[in-house]
């Protein structure tokens, strides 16, 4: 049986998530934007490729960090988390671009805005649209996961650094 408590408590969990993953998504945009906007470049052009790579490469890398994670070693342990931090920045890259191309969508659509609210504004529909209930949390928000973090690795890599050209420019 549930609580009010309880109740409170997985509310409060849902929105200090969606703080934060919104709060991720603006910040790396803002302070990494050419990696950003490769990332939304490569969400705009191959979003299957991407959240296939982010299936690949990160789902592995996250298993590695947590078996990693389990050793009771410190030192293997350390290593553990610098491997999920790897996977949390890569993922905080790709949602970054994601925000930064939905928010140059909503620009276009709608007006002239800031590039930082039209990030913010990118930023709070994507984390809204993967906190819908159920649909969202069971198949949208894995799927944003596995193409935001596809997004950052393939932005990451030495092959896109002269060749994509980013979405957005600095307002």
């Amino acid at each position: 049986m549930l609580t009010l408590g309880d109740v409170l408590a997985s509310i409060a969990l849902l929105l200090t998530t969606c703080l934060a993953a919104l709060s991720a998504m603006v910040l790396s945009s803002l302070l990494f934007p050419v990696r950003t906007s490769r990332a939304a470049t490569e969400i705009e052009r191959h979003p299957w490729k991407c959240a296939l790579t982010g299936f690949f490469a990160g789902l592995p890398l996250a298993l590695i960090g947590l078996v990693l994670f389990q050793v009771p070693q410190p030192v293997v342990r350390f290593v553990g988390i610098l491997v999920w931090l790897l996977v949390l920045m890569l993922a905080a890259a790709g949602s970054g671009g994601l925000a930064q191309l939905a928010g140059k969508r909503i620009s276009d659509a709608s007006g002239d805005r800031t590039r930082l609210s039209a990030v913010t504004l990118g930023g709070v529909l994507v984390v809204g649209v993967a906190a819908l209930p159920l649909a969202g949390w069971l198949i949208l928000a894995p799927l944003l996961l596995f193409c935001s973090l596809g997004a950052g690795v393939r932005a990451m890599r030495p092959s896109h650094l002269t060749s994509a050209v980013p979405v957005t420019e600095a307002q």
